[in-house]
């Protein structure tokens, strides 16, 4: 799971969010065909985004840990869980953010 924007919200954290999407998607291509190119398996990721406000905070006593929660994660993870692999799905919240970049 990645998260971006969490202190400087704006248009650029979602394109920049998109663009590490599109990043590790490359990445992984790459790295398949190497991997394949060995004979060993191939590796495949699917990518969910979605944009929204999140609760952020430290949890656990023994170790202590950040994470984040919320409805904007739970729609991040559902839109991940239904994507294809080797593709990044985006929420209609988070396009309609970007739907007007020059950036894609």
């Amino acid at each position: 799971m990645s998260v971006g924007g969490l202190e400087n919200s704006s248009i650029d954290s979602t394109i920049n969010a998109v663009r590490t999407g599109h990043a590790f998607q490359t990445f992984i291509r790459v790295y398949k065909k190497i991997r394949e190119a060995d004979g060993q398996p191939g590796l495949g990721m699917r990518v969910g985004l979605h944009t929204g406000p999140v609760a952020a905070g430290l949890v656990g006593q023994a170790k202590s840990q950040y994470d984040i929660s919320d409805d904007t994660v739970n729609i991040a993870s559902r839109m991940q869980y239904h994507s294809e692999t080797g593709k990044v799905n985006m929420s209609k919240t988070t396009f309609s953010l970007i739907e007007r970049s020059t950036d894609f």
